[in-house]
């Protein structure tokens, strides 16, 4: 992560010295516990942003979703046979103007390597999670999920959502 605000400081720099003039146009209520470290500069449909979050994964089963677990919060049906890069985030995200069917980059720091995964929003998660991504997993294959997303979700995994691109 200290990559990510090394090789951008340029951006950090402007967005430093704008946020005086942003925060006295734009007045947006924050949730009770506010997201840290949040950097925003917009560039016609994509907004580039530096959100740290914690990713997990999940399937559409009523163990872990409500009583419709394939249909998602914008209404989008699940089909258990494919695969997407849908997620869903915790609703502390949605503050910050995420809307149903965006697109996010997010950004994992190992070492020197960075790796970035798009993730379409289709859902959102229970109140209790916050500065949380859930990737979904189509039933029966967790195994390739996990294998496809550990350096995303592992325990001491550096997470950034990096980017919004507007639909």
């Amino acid at each position: 992560m200290k990559k990510f605000f090394k090789n951008n400081w340029s951006t950090l720099l402007l967005v430093l010295l704008m946020s005086g003039l942003f925060s006295s146009l734009f007045l947006i209520e924050l949730p009770n516990e506010p997201i840290t470290e949040v950097i925003t500069v917009k560039a016609s449909d994509t907004i580039y942003v530096a959100i740290p979050v914690k990713v997990t994964l999940y399937q559409p089963d009523t163990a872990q979703c409500d009583d419709s677990p394939f249909v998602t919060a914008d209404n989008s049906v699940i089909d258990v046979n494919s695969y997407y890069n849908w997620c869903a985030v915790s609703r502390d995200l949605m503050y910050f103007r995420l809307n149903f069917g965006d697109t996010i980059v997010i950004t994992a720091f190992i070492g020197d390597a960075e790796l970035t995964m798009k993730l379409a929003v289709h859902d959102n998660m229970n109140t209790k999670w916050s500065n949380r991504i859930d990737i979904l997993v189509p039933n029966g294959k967790l195994k390739e999920a996990v294998d496809r997303t550990l350096p995303f979700i592992a325990e001491d995994a550096e997470v950034l959502i990096t980017k919004i691109i507007r639909r």
